[in-house]
């Protein structure tokens, strides 16, 4: 299973330069994402987040969050996606 660290703001400013290396990191055995060091997130990283979810299930693959920060927890809670993805202990 691969494995990316996420950092910063996950905004609509970073998405773009994210979306390829996350769609690069999926992989056939699945990813997990550290989210412990994002400080920021907007819809549209949520939209980054939920596009990466989709690829993955498409092709019964897990995608896991792991760290999770509490920007990103509110966020999730705001939109009513925290039964989305699987969480993992640090």
């Amino acid at each position: 299973m691969s494995a990316l660290t996420l950092e910063g703001e996950l905004t609509i400013r970073s998405v773009a330069l994210i979306r390829p290396q996350l769609m690069t990191a999926l992989d056939a055995e699945g990813l997990t994402l550290d989210v412990s060091a994002v400080n920021q997130v907007d819809s549209a990283g949520l939209q980054l987040l939920i596009a990466a979810a989709r690829r993955c299930a498409s092709a019964g693959l897990p995608l896991r969050l792991q760290g999770h920060c509490s920007p990103l927890s509110q966020a999730m809670a705001l939109f009513g996606l925290t039964g989305l993805f699987t969480e993992t202990a640090q």
